[in-house]
Protein backbone atom coordinates (compact mmCIF):
# COMPACT_ATOMS: atom_id res chain seq x y z
CA UNK A 1 0.00 0.00 0.00
CA UNK A 2 1.50 3.45 -1.23
CA UNK A 3 2.16 5.80 1.95
CA UNK A 4 1.32 8.94 1.81
CA UNK A 5 4.08 11.83 1.58
CA UNK A 6 3.76 15.39 2.64
CA UNK A 7 6.39 18.28 1.97
CA UNK A 8 6.68 21.63 3.19
CA UNK A 9 3.18 22.25 4.11
CA UNK A 10 1.93 25.53 5.07
CA UNK A 11 -1.30 27.75 5.67
CA UNK A 12 -1.68 31.13 6.79
CA UNK A 13 -5.49 32.08 7.48
CA UNK A 14 -6.99 35.56 6.29
CA UNK A 15 -5.78 37.79 8.35
CA UNK A 16 -2.13 36.66 7.74
CA UNK A 17 -1.74 34.49 11.07
CA UNK A 18 0.17 31.12 10.07
CA UNK A 19 -1.15 28.13 11.72
CA UNK A 20 1.79 26.20 10.31
CA UNK A 21 4.64 26.28 7.89
CA UNK A 22 7.16 23.66 6.27
CA UNK A 23 5.54 20.73 6.98
CA UNK A 24 7.17 17.20 5.90
CA UNK A 25 6.46 14.17 6.99
CA UNK A 26 5.39 11.00 5.75
CA UNK A 27 2.18 9.01 7.40
CA UNK A 28 3.02 5.74 8.05
CA UNK A 29 1.01 2.83 7.73
CA UNK A 30 -1.82 1.62 9.97
CA UNK A 31 -3.30 3.52 13.09
CA UNK A 32 -1.99 6.98 13.23
CA UNK A 33 -3.07 9.41 15.86
CA UNK A 34 -2.93 13.12 15.48
CA UNK A 35 -2.75 15.15 19.09
CA UNK A 36 -2.27 18.85 19.45
CA UNK A 37 -3.81 22.21 21.78
CA UNK A 38 -6.87 23.82 20.55
CA UNK A 39 -6.24 26.23 17.98
CA UNK A 40 -3.09 24.81 15.91
CA UNK A 41 -4.83 23.73 13.27
CA UNK A 42 -5.21 19.85 13.48
CA UNK A 43 -8.34 20.22 11.71
CA UNK A 44 -7.35 22.32 9.08
CA UNK A 45 -4.22 19.68 8.16
CA UNK A 46 -7.02 16.88 7.78
CA UNK A 47 -9.20 19.14 5.28
CA UNK A 48 -6.16 19.64 3.05
CA UNK A 49 -4.91 15.83 2.87
CA UNK A 50 -8.60 15.03 2.01
CA UNK A 51 -8.47 18.17 -0.58
CA UNK A 52 -11.26 20.01 0.73
CA UNK A 53 -8.90 22.94 1.39
CA UNK A 54 -6.50 24.27 -0.43
CA UNK A 55 -2.74 24.43 1.52
CA UNK A 56 -0.99 28.02 0.92
CA UNK A 57 2.09 26.15 0.14
CA UNK A 58 3.61 22.60 -0.49
CA UNK A 59 2.40 19.09 -1.54
CA UNK A 60 1.84 15.29 -0.89
CA UNK A 61 1.80 12.68 -3.06
CA UNK A 62 0.72 9.91 -4.09
CA UNK A 63 -2.82 10.61 -5.50
CA UNK A 64 -4.72 8.29 -2.98
CA UNK A 65 -8.07 7.21 -2.34
CA UNK A 66 -9.00 9.31 0.97
CA UNK A 67 -12.15 9.63 2.67
CA UNK A 68 -13.18 11.63 6.00
CA UNK A 69 -15.29 11.93 8.23
CA UNK A 70 -16.85 15.19 9.64
CA UNK A 71 -16.70 15.67 13.47
CA UNK A 72 -20.61 17.51 13.01
CA UNK A 73 -21.63 15.35 10.99
CA UNK A 74 -22.59 17.89 9.26
CA UNK A 75 -23.91 16.65 5.79
CA UNK A 76 -26.83 13.89 8.34
CA UNK A 77 -28.39 17.77 9.28
CA UNK A 78 -28.26 19.30 6.15
CA UNK A 79 -30.06 16.06 4.12
CA UNK A 80 -34.22 15.13 4.94
CA UNK A 81 -33.28 11.77 3.96
CA UNK A 82 -33.57 8.29 5.60
CA UNK A 83 -31.38 6.08 7.26
CA UNK A 84 -31.97 3.92 4.24
CA UNK A 85 -31.73 6.46 1.92
CA UNK A 86 -28.05 7.06 3.37
CA UNK A 87 -27.20 3.66 3.79
CA UNK A 88 -28.19 4.04 -0.52
CA UNK A 89 -30.20 0.51 0.01
CA UNK A 90 -33.69 2.71 -0.33
CA UNK A 91 -34.57 1.31 -3.68
CA UNK A 92 -33.14 -1.98 -3.09
CA UNK A 93 -35.92 -2.21 0.09
CA UNK A 94 -38.86 -0.42 -2.03
CA UNK A 95 -38.48 -3.23 -4.69
CA UNK A 96 -38.75 -6.06 -2.34
CA UNK A 97 -41.53 -4.97 -1.08
CA UNK A 98 -43.42 -4.33 -4.06
CA UNK A 99 -42.15 -8.15 -5.31
CA UNK A 100 -43.46 -9.39 -1.54
CA UNK A 101 -46.90 -7.35 -2.37
CA UNK A 102 -46.72 -9.83 -5.26
CA UNK A 103 -45.07 -7.19 -8.00
CA UNK A 104 -44.10 -8.31 -11.18
CA UNK A 105 -41.73 -5.81 -12.49
CA UNK A 106 -38.71 -6.92 -14.14
CA UNK A 107 -37.05 -3.76 -13.35
CA UNK A 108 -37.28 -4.64 -9.77
CA UNK A 109 -36.17 -8.33 -10.01
CA UNK A 110 -33.10 -6.83 -11.91
CA UNK A 111 -32.37 -4.49 -9.09
CA UNK A 112 -32.51 -6.81 -6.60
CA UNK A 113 -30.50 -9.29 -8.17
CA UNK A 114 -29.10 -11.91 -6.08
CA UNK A 115 -29.44 -10.08 -2.93
CA UNK A 116 -32.88 -11.36 -1.00
CA UNK A 117 -31.51 -10.72 2.23
CA UNK A 118 -30.73 -7.23 1.79
CA UNK A 119 -33.55 -6.23 4.70
CA UNK A 120 -32.07 -8.63 6.67
CA UNK A 121 -28.69 -7.73 6.45
CA UNK A 122 -29.84 -3.92 6.68
CA UNK A 123 -31.90 -4.75 10.31
CA UNK A 124 -28.62 -6.40 10.91
CA UNK A 125 -26.43 -3.55 10.71
CA UNK A 126 -29.48 -1.03 12.80
CA UNK A 127 -28.89 -3.62 15.58
CA UNK A 128 -25.21 -3.91 15.36
CA UNK A 129 -25.30 0.18 15.76
CA UNK A 130 -27.46 0.29 18.48
CA UNK A 131 -29.58 2.43 15.94
CA UNK A 132 -33.76 1.81 15.70
CA UNK A 133 -34.79 -0.49 13.21
CA UNK A 134 -36.89 1.96 11.13
CA UNK A 135 -35.86 2.69 7.69
CA UNK A 136 -37.51 5.30 6.90
CA UNK A 137 -36.50 7.68 9.91
CA UNK A 138 -34.58 10.30 9.09
CA UNK A 139 -31.37 11.17 9.94
CA UNK A 140 -31.86 14.70 11.45
CA UNK A 141 -33.98 12.86 14.19
CA UNK A 142 -31.14 10.44 15.01
CA UNK A 143 -28.99 11.61 18.55
CA UNK A 144 -25.36 12.85 18.07
CA UNK A 145 -24.20 9.99 18.22
CA UNK A 146 -26.12 7.87 16.55
CA UNK A 147 -25.57 9.75 13.69
CA UNK A 148 -21.95 9.42 14.16
CA UNK A 149 -21.98 5.76 14.11
CA UNK A 150 -24.12 5.47 11.12
CA UNK A 151 -22.04 8.03 9.27
CA UNK A 152 -18.52 5.74 10.54
CA UNK A 153 -20.02 2.55 9.80
CA UNK A 154 -20.37 3.99 5.84
CA UNK A 155 -17.20 5.26 5.98
CA UNK A 156 -15.60 1.82 7.27
CA UNK A 157 -17.11 0.01 4.13
CA UNK A 158 -14.89 1.94 1.75
CA UNK A 159 -12.36 0.77 -0.54
CA UNK A 160 -10.72 4.25 0.61
CA UNK A 161 -6.57 3.57 0.86
CA UNK A 162 -6.74 6.29 3.72
CA UNK A 163 -9.33 7.20 6.17
CA UNK A 164 -9.16 10.48 7.76
CA UNK A 165 -11.52 10.55 11.57
CA UNK A 166 -11.22 13.88 13.03
CA UNK A 167 -12.64 13.70 16.43
CA UNK A 168 -15.07 10.51 15.84
CA UNK A 169 -15.45 9.69 19.49
CA UNK A 170 -17.00 13.21 20.47
CA UNK A 171 -20.74 12.04 20.87
CA UNK A 172 -20.26 8.44 21.45
CA UNK A 173 -20.83 6.56 24.55
CA UNK A 174 -18.91 4.15 26.07
CA UNK A 175 -20.10 1.31 24.22
CA UNK A 176 -20.18 3.11 20.61
CA UNK A 177 -16.50 4.09 21.54
CA UNK A 178 -15.63 0.32 21.74
CA UNK A 179 -17.30 -0.07 18.34
CA UNK A 180 -15.32 2.37 16.64
CA UNK A 181 -11.98 1.14 18.32
CA UNK A 182 -13.25 -2.24 16.84
CA UNK A 183 -14.04 -0.92 13.59
CA UNK A 184 -10.37 1.19 13.51
CA UNK A 185 -8.69 -1.61 14.27
CA UNK A 186 -10.02 -3.76 11.78
CA UNK A 187 -10.07 -1.36 8.81
CA UNK A 188 -7.89 -2.97 5.53
CA UNK A 189 -6.86 0.69 4.93
CA UNK A 190 -4.71 3.14 6.79
CA UNK A 191 -6.09 5.79 9.20
CA UNK A 192 -5.51 8.77 10.88
CA UNK A 193 -7.42 9.70 13.88
CA UNK A 194 -7.29 13.34 14.90
CA UNK A 195 -8.51 13.52 18.47
CA UNK A 196 -8.07 13.97 21.96
CA UNK A 197 -9.40 10.67 23.06
CA UNK A 198 -6.52 9.52 25.44
CA UNK A 199 -8.63 5.64 25.48
CA UNK A 200 -8.46 5.94 21.42
CA UNK A 201 -5.29 7.06 21.09
CA UNK A 202 -4.55 4.58 23.22
CA UNK A 203 -5.05 1.93 20.22
CA UNK A 204 -2.97 3.97 17.41
CA UNK A 205 0.06 2.55 16.42
CA UNK A 206 1.94 6.03 16.41
CA UNK A 207 1.41 9.43 16.96
CA UNK A 208 2.29 12.64 15.31
CA UNK A 209 1.87 15.80 17.64
CA UNK A 210 1.51 19.11 15.87
CA UNK A 211 2.23 22.22 17.94
CA UNK A 212 3.87 25.47 17.14
CA UNK A 213 7.11 24.06 17.53
CA UNK A 214 5.93 21.75 13.90
CA UNK A 215 4.93 18.14 13.64
CA UNK A 216 6.78 15.60 15.86
CA UNK A 217 6.34 11.92 15.54
CA UNK A 218 6.40 9.48 18.16
CA UNK A 219 6.55 5.50 18.37
CA UNK A 220 3.83 3.60 20.00
CA UNK A 221 0.27 4.84 21.68
CA UNK A 222 -0.81 7.24 23.63
CA UNK A 223 0.81 6.30 26.95
CA UNK A 224 4.31 5.45 25.04
CA UNK A 225 4.11 8.97 23.82
CA UNK A 226 3.67 10.68 27.50
CA UNK A 227 6.79 8.80 28.59
CA UNK A 228 8.77 9.62 25.36
CA UNK A 229 7.55 13.17 25.78
CA UNK A 230 7.93 13.35 29.53
CA UNK A 231 11.95 11.85 29.22
CA UNK A 232 12.44 14.36 26.18
CA UNK A 233 10.85 17.15 28.31
CA UNK A 234 13.38 16.23 31.53
CA UNK A 235 16.04 16.22 29.35
CA UNK A 236 15.75 19.15 27.82
CA UNK A 237 15.30 21.10 31.31
CA UNK A 238 18.39 19.04 32.33
CA UNK A 239 20.26 20.81 29.71
CA UNK A 240 19.00 23.88 29.84
CA UNK A 241 19.51 23.67 33.66
CA UNK A 242 23.10 23.25 33.10
CA UNK A 243 23.64 26.09 30.87
CA UNK A 244 22.11 28.18 33.32
CA UNK A 245 24.49 26.79 36.05
CA UNK A 246 27.80 27.00 33.36
CA UNK A 247 26.88 30.67 32.44
CA UNK A 248 26.88 31.48 36.20
CA UNK A 249 30.39 29.20 36.63
CA UNK A 250 31.70 31.57 33.83
CA UNK A 251 30.44 34.68 35.59
CA UNK A 252 32.03 33.86 39.04
CA UNK A 253 34.95 32.56 37.63
CA UNK A 254 35.17 36.22 35.51
CA UNK A 255 34.67 38.24 38.79
CA UNK A 256 37.49 36.00 40.62
CA UNK A 257 39.62 36.74 37.80
CA UNK A 258 38.91 40.40 37.69
CA UNK A 259 39.19 40.76 41.41
CA UNK A 260 42.90 39.25 41.54
CA UNK A 261 43.85 41.33 38.43
CA UNK A 262 42.66 44.10 40.64
CA UNK A 263 44.41 43.15 43.53
CA UNK A 264 47.58 42.18 41.88
CA UNK A 265 47.75 46.07 40.23
CA UNK A 266 47.23 47.68 44.16
CA UNK A 267 50.60 45.53 44.57
CA UNK A 268 52.09 46.84 41.72
CA UNK A 269 51.26 50.56 42.49
CA UNK A 270 52.31 50.20 46.06
CA UNK A 271 56.00 48.63 44.91
CA UNK A 272 55.57 51.29 42.46
CA UNK A 273 55.71 53.78 45.14
CA UNK A 274 57.83 52.43 47.40
CA UNK A 275 60.80 52.70 44.97
CA UNK A 276 61.95 48.90 45.71
CA UNK A 277 61.43 48.21 42.47
CA UNK A 278 62.80 49.03 38.98
CA UNK A 279 60.21 50.87 37.16
CA UNK A 280 61.01 49.13 33.57
CA UNK A 281 60.23 45.59 35.69
CA UNK A 282 56.98 46.89 36.97
CA UNK A 283 56.09 48.47 33.87
CA UNK A 284 56.66 44.87 31.95
CA UNK A 285 54.83 43.07 34.71
CA UNK A 286 51.80 46.07 33.95
CA UNK A 287 51.57 45.22 30.76
CA UNK A 288 52.07 41.12 30.88
CA UNK A 289 49.15 41.18 33.45
CA UNK A 290 46.98 43.57 31.31
CA UNK A 291 47.46 41.29 28.22
CA UNK A 292 46.90 38.50 30.16
CA UNK A 293 43.49 39.84 31.51
CA UNK A 294 42.40 41.28 28.07
CA UNK A 295 42.85 37.57 26.78
CA UNK A 296 40.90 36.26 29.96
CA UNK A 297 38.06 38.61 28.77
CA UNK A 298 37.86 37.53 24.98
CA UNK A 299 37.39 34.36 26.32
CA UNK A 300 34.44 34.70 28.95
CA UNK A 301 33.19 36.96 26.58
CA UNK A 302 32.90 34.26 23.53
CA UNK A 303 31.80 31.20 26.17
CA UNK A 304 29.31 33.56 27.37
CA UNK A 305 28.05 33.94 23.92
CA UNK A 306 27.98 30.14 22.86
CA UNK A 307 26.50 29.49 26.08
CA UNK A 308 23.68 32.19 24.95
CA UNK A 309 23.18 30.67 21.40
CA UNK A 310 23.16 27.11 23.15
CA UNK A 311 20.52 28.34 25.69
CA UNK A 312 18.33 29.91 22.82
CA UNK A 313 18.49 26.62 20.45
CA UNK A 314 17.20 24.59 23.09
CA UNK A 315 14.94 26.97 24.75
CA UNK A 316 13.13 26.76 20.73
CA UNK A 317 12.47 23.79 20.97
CA UNK A 318 10.54 24.39 24.59
CA UNK A 319 6.64 25.15 23.27
CA UNK A 320 5.99 28.50 25.58
CA UNK A 321 2.41 27.88 26.60
CA UNK A 322 0.47 30.58 28.67
CA UNK A 323 -1.76 28.86 31.18
CA UNK A 324 -5.72 29.73 29.87
CA UNK A 325 -8.17 30.88 32.62
CA UNK A 326 -11.78 31.28 32.10
CA UNK A 327 -13.82 33.05 35.02
CA UNK A 328 -17.29 32.91 35.21
CA UNK A 329 -17.99 34.45 38.25
CA UNK A 330 -21.13 36.45 38.99
CA UNK A 331 -23.49 37.46 41.98
CA UNK A 332 -25.49 34.74 42.83
CA UNK A 333 -28.88 34.35 41.72
CA UNK A 334 -32.47 35.62 43.68
CA UNK A 335 -34.36 33.20 42.16
CA UNK A 336 -35.59 30.03 44.22
CA UNK A 337 -36.76 27.87 41.13
CA UNK A 338 -35.07 28.34 37.34
CA UNK A 339 -36.83 25.19 36.05
CA UNK A 340 -39.88 23.05 36.62
CA UNK A 341 -40.15 20.00 34.36
CA UNK A 342 -43.26 17.56 35.36
CA UNK A 343 -44.45 14.39 33.81
CA UNK A 344 -42.78 15.30 31.29
CA UNK A 345 -42.59 12.56 28.26
CA UNK A 346 -39.80 13.06 25.23
CA UNK A 347 -41.28 12.80 21.56
CA UNK A 348 -37.90 10.96 21.06
CA UNK A 349 -35.59 8.81 23.19
CA UNK A 350 -36.76 7.54 26.48
CA UNK A 351 -40.55 7.04 27.39
CA UNK A 352 -40.52 7.39 31.06
CA UNK A 353 -42.13 10.51 32.67
CA UNK A 354 -39.13 12.82 34.03
CA UNK A 355 -39.99 14.79 36.87
CA UNK A 356 -37.28 17.11 38.23
CA UNK A 357 -36.83 20.64 39.83
CA UNK A 358 -33.50 23.28 39.76
CA UNK A 359 -32.89 25.53 42.25
CA UNK A 360 -30.66 28.33 41.70
CA UNK A 361 -26.95 27.71 41.74
CA UNK A 362 -27.63 23.84 41.24
CA UNK A 363 -25.79 21.92 38.52
CA UNK A 364 -27.41 18.81 36.76
CA UNK A 365 -25.40 16.00 34.49
CA UNK A 366 -28.25 14.34 32.13
CA UNK A 367 -26.83 10.86 32.04
CA UNK A 368 -28.09 8.18 29.56
CA UNK A 369 -26.95 6.10 26.29
CA UNK A 370 -26.76 7.64 23.02
CA UNK A 371 -30.40 8.11 22.03
CA UNK A 372 -31.81 8.03 25.33
CA UNK A 373 -33.71 12.00 24.65
CA UNK A 374 -30.96 14.08 26.48
CA UNK A 375 -30.44 16.23 23.67
CA UNK A 376 -33.88 16.36 23.07
CA UNK A 377 -34.96 17.25 26.68
CA UNK A 378 -33.00 19.76 25.96
CA UNK A 379 -34.61 21.38 22.67
CA UNK A 380 -37.85 20.73 25.38
CA UNK A 381 -36.71 23.10 27.79
CA UNK A 382 -35.95 25.05 25.28
CA UNK A 383 -39.37 25.37 23.30
CA UNK A 384 -37.87 24.03 20.32
CA UNK A 385 -39.81 20.76 20.26
CA UNK A 386 -43.42 20.12 21.97
CA UNK A 387 -43.60 17.01 24.58
CA UNK A 388 -45.61 14.19 24.22
CA UNK A 389 -46.90 14.49 27.83
CA UNK A 390 -46.36 17.01 30.63
CA UNK A 391 -45.41 20.80 31.07
CA UNK A 392 -41.96 22.82 31.19
CA UNK A 393 -41.78 25.94 33.49
CA UNK A 394 -38.55 28.26 33.07
CA UNK A 395 -38.30 31.14 35.21
CA UNK A 396 -35.14 32.30 33.67
CA UNK A 397 -32.90 33.54 31.25
CA UNK A 398 -31.37 30.58 29.21
CA UNK A 399 -28.04 30.28 27.69
CA UNK A 400 -27.81 27.39 25.03
CA UNK A 401 -24.63 25.78 24.15
CA UNK A 402 -25.35 23.08 21.58
CA UNK A 403 -22.71 20.26 20.22
CA UNK A 404 -22.29 22.71 17.09
CA UNK A 405 -21.70 26.37 18.20
CA UNK A 406 -24.50 27.32 16.33
CA UNK A 407 -25.11 31.03 18.84
CA UNK A 408 -21.93 31.91 16.84
CA UNK A 409 -22.13 33.32 12.99
CA UNK A 410 -19.79 31.91 10.84
CA UNK A 411 -19.21 34.61 9.21
CA UNK A 412 -17.86 37.51 12.16
CA UNK A 413 -14.87 37.66 13.47
CA UNK A 414 -14.70 37.58 17.45
CA UNK A 415 -14.56 40.56 17.88
CA UNK A 416 -17.62 41.81 16.34
CA UNK A 417 -19.51 38.25 17.59
CA UNK A 418 -18.65 38.74 21.09
CA UNK A 419 -19.71 43.02 20.28
CA UNK A 420 -22.76 41.52 19.10
CA UNK A 421 -23.86 39.53 22.55
CA UNK A 422 -21.99 41.45 25.31
CA UNK A 423 -23.33 45.20 23.93
CA UNK A 424 -23.10 46.30 27.05
CA UNK A 425 -19.08 46.68 27.57
CA UNK A 426 -16.36 48.94 25.49
CA UNK A 427 -14.38 48.05 22.73
CA UNK A 428 -10.99 47.72 25.50
CA UNK A 429 -13.05 46.02 27.57
CA UNK A 430 -13.65 43.46 25.19
CA UNK A 431 -10.32 42.71 24.11
CA UNK A 432 -9.13 42.26 27.39
CA UNK A 433 -11.63 39.64 27.68
CA UNK A 434 -10.58 37.72 24.49
CA UNK A 435 -7.02 37.88 25.50
CA UNK A 436 -7.96 36.74 28.77
CA UNK A 437 -8.94 33.18 26.86
CA UNK A 438 -6.02 33.45 24.65
CA UNK A 439 -7.23 35.68 21.40
CA UNK A 440 -4.71 37.88 21.36
CA UNK A 441 -3.35 40.91 18.83
CA UNK A 442 -4.74 40.36 15.28
CA UNK A 443 -6.05 36.93 16.60
CA UNK A 444 -9.60 39.13 17.70
CA UNK A 445 -10.23 39.47 13.81
CA UNK A 446 -10.07 35.54 12.72
CA UNK A 447 -13.70 34.38 11.36
CA UNK A 448 -15.74 32.24 13.95
CA UNK A 449 -15.31 29.44 10.04
CA UNK A 450 -11.66 29.43 11.12
CA UNK A 451 -12.15 28.99 14.41
CA UNK A 452 -10.72 25.18 15.72
CA UNK A 453 -14.08 23.64 17.79
CA UNK A 454 -12.30 24.46 21.03
CA UNK A 455 -11.68 28.07 20.59
CA UNK A 456 -15.26 28.21 19.49
CA UNK A 457 -16.55 26.39 22.58
CA UNK A 458 -13.68 29.14 24.77
CA UNK A 459 -15.39 32.19 22.77
CA UNK A 460 -18.86 30.81 23.90
CA UNK A 461 -18.35 30.65 26.96
CA UNK A 462 -16.42 33.97 27.45
CA UNK A 463 -19.79 35.55 25.93
CA UNK A 464 -21.64 33.35 28.33
CA UNK A 465 -19.89 34.64 31.44
CA UNK A 466 -20.46 38.13 30.63
CA UNK A 467 -24.47 38.55 30.35
CA UNK A 468 -26.00 41.04 32.59
CA UNK A 469 -28.48 38.62 33.69
CA UNK A 470 -27.18 35.14 35.34
CA UNK A 471 -28.67 32.67 32.78
CA UNK A 472 -29.66 29.02 32.95
CA UNK A 473 -26.80 27.27 31.08
CA UNK A 474 -27.72 24.26 29.02
CA UNK A 475 -24.72 22.58 27.82
CA UNK A 476 -25.07 19.77 25.41
CA UNK A 477 -21.14 18.06 25.49
CA UNK A 478 -19.57 21.35 25.71
CA UNK A 479 -16.24 19.34 25.96
CA UNK A 480 -16.24 17.45 23.35
CA UNK A 481 -13.43 19.61 20.96
CA UNK A 482 -11.41 20.71 23.97
CA UNK A 483 -7.95 19.45 25.26
CA UNK A 484 -7.55 18.07 28.39
CA UNK A 485 -6.20 21.25 29.48
CA UNK A 486 -9.00 23.16 28.47
CA UNK A 487 -11.80 20.65 29.98
CA UNK A 488 -9.99 21.21 33.43
CA UNK A 489 -10.23 25.23 32.63
CA UNK A 490 -13.78 24.37 31.79
CA UNK A 491 -14.33 22.16 34.64
CA UNK A 492 -13.04 25.23 36.59
CA UNK A 493 -15.15 28.16 35.27
CA UNK A 494 -18.07 25.74 35.96
CA UNK A 495 -17.57 25.13 39.38
CA UNK A 496 -16.96 29.03 39.77
CA UNK A 497 -20.36 29.78 38.22
CA UNK A 498 -23.17 30.75 40.35
CA UNK A 499 -25.96 29.94 38.36
CA UNK A 500 -27.79 26.60 37.68
CA UNK A 501 -26.71 24.68 34.29
CA UNK A 502 -27.55 21.18 32.98
CA UNK A 503 -25.06 19.18 31.38
CA UNK A 504 -24.84 16.21 28.78
CA UNK A 505 -21.15 14.84 28.77
CA UNK A 506 -20.01 11.63 28.61
CA UNK A 507 -16.14 12.21 29.65
CA UNK A 508 -16.18 11.03 33.39
CA UNK A 509 -12.90 13.17 34.14
CA UNK A 510 -14.85 16.56 33.54
CA UNK A 511 -18.02 15.50 35.58
CA UNK A 512 -15.71 14.32 38.30
CA UNK A 513 -14.15 17.75 38.20
CA UNK A 514 -17.63 19.44 38.94
CA UNK A 515 -18.43 19.14 42.51
CA UNK A 516 -21.94 19.20 43.91
CA UNK A 517 -23.37 18.05 40.40
CA UNK A 518 -26.83 16.14 40.54
CA UNK A 519 -26.99 13.35 38.09
CA UNK A 520 -30.56 12.54 36.46
CA UNK A 521 -30.65 9.22 34.40
CA UNK A 522 -32.82 8.60 31.34
CA UNK A 523 -33.56 5.20 30.15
Amino acid sequence: MPTLHVNKLSYQLDNGIKLFENLSFSLPQGLTGLIGRNGVGKSILASILTKEIKPTNGTFSPDMSVVSFDQNCSTLFERNETIASFLGVDEHLAALNRIEQGGYEESDFELIAENWQIKDEVIEILQSLRLPVNFELLCVSLSGGERAKLSLWKLFQSDAQLLILDEPSNHLDKQGKLWLINQMKNFKGDVLVVSHDHELLQEVDSIYELSSLGLTFFHGAYSDYLCTKQSNDEALERKLFNLKKQKKNVVNQAQKSKEKSQKRASQGNRLRHSGSQAKVLLDGKKNKAEGAASSKATQTKALMLNIDSKQADLTKLKEQIKPLTLSMHHEKSKKAQQLYIEDVVLPFGSKEPINFKLISNEKVHLVGENGSGKSTLIRVILGELRPLNGNVYVNSQIFYFDQHCSLLDAQKNMLETIQKHCAYLNDMDLRTLLAGVGFRGDKVFTLVAQLSGGEKMRLMMLIASHQKELPLLLLDEPDNHLDRESKEVLADALNEFNGSLILISHDEHLINCIDNILKIHLT
